[in-house]
């Protein structure tokens, strides 16, 4: 189709309600990879579209002080949350996991 200038037009659009409706009906998984949720507002319009999410913060980069707000945006949307993936972490920044862990 023509480019979109907005992309939350896209994803409040009627074609990708369609779109999550015939990916539900023909897989048991499917996975949306979006752009942070505090940066970018077209995460926000697909998770009331959505059944669950999951969070993924990036050890040393995302900055705790932000988490509230992302919390909030999932509450609002009513999806489940199902959790939070923390990647990118070095496990010589935290010594409790540095005794199991070995670099090789």
């Amino acid at each position: 189709g023509s480019s979109v200038i907005n992309s939350s037009q896209l994803f409040s659009s009627p074609k990708m309600s369609e779109f999550i409706r015939l990916s539900r009906s023909r897989y048991d998984l499917v996975l949306y990879d979006t752009p942070p949720l505090t940066i970018i507002s077209d995460t926000a319009i697909l998770l009331s579209q959505i059944s669950a999410s999951l969070l993924t913060v990036r050890s040393g980069v995302t900055n705790a002080r932000v988490l509230p707000k992302v919390f909030s945006v999932v509450q609002d949307s009513k999806t489940d949350f199902i959790g939070v993936v923390l990647n990118s972490i070095e496990s010589s920044d935290n010594p409790y996991y540095n005794k199991y862990y070995q670099r090789k």
